[in-house]
């Protein structure tokens, strides 16, 4: 995830204590979406290794089985672009 810049959404968390000052409730907030410079990583794919993103990603969806052709790829994106 970092050689996509990935980085979790913010959030907030809100605690209600009892009366003996234990945690009895959580509420957990969402403040917006991940960053992430996939849909650049894509493109770029899509452009320099034609059908290598159907690989990457069956479905629309990561495939954690490929894990060095993730890397690889991502690498040399990373360094070709100089990003």
């Amino acid at each position: 995830m970092r050689l996509l810049d990935w980085e979790a959404p913010p959030y907030t968390m809100t605690f209600w204590l009892d009366d003996r000052n234990r945690i009895s409730e959580v509420l957990l907030k969402s403040g917006g979406k991940p960053k992430s410079r996939l849909d650049e990583f894509k493109v770029w794919v899509a452009e320099n290794h034609p059908g290598k993103l159907a690989w990457l990603m069956p479905n629309g969806q990561i495939n954690p089985s490929q894990p060095e052709l993730w890397r690889a790829m991502l690498e040399e994106w990373r360094y070709g672009t100089k990003r």
